[in-house]
């Protein structure tokens, strides 16, 4: 597995899309900890999983691999959700 395929998977684990932004992709993360944090009757393996993939999807926005906003749109997946919202 690339690093590529690495984080598209990291993504779907947050449940976000790749071209979310960084303040989105936190309040993802963010709520998934809460609910799988071993401190707070989760598992510790999921809450692993969940930020190995954070780390991840953090590392590669570092080395530019971040993909760049469709019309100025952005898609945030998972925790229930879709919204879409306008760039000003």
């Amino acid at each position: 597995m690339n690093l590529k395929e690495t984080s598209r998977e990291a993504y779907k684990i947050l449940g976000v899309a790749p071209e979310c932004t960084t303040k989105e992709l936190r309040i993802a993360f963010v709520a998934l900890a809460k609910v799988h944090h071993p401190d707070t009757g989760g598992s510790a393996e999921a809450f692993r999983t969940i930020n190995d993939a954070y780390l991840r999807v953090i590392a590669s926005r570092k080395e530019g691999e971040r993909p760049t906003r469709v019309e100025g749109r952005v898609v945030l997946y998972g925790l229930g959700k879709v919204r879409l919202r306008t760039s000003n």
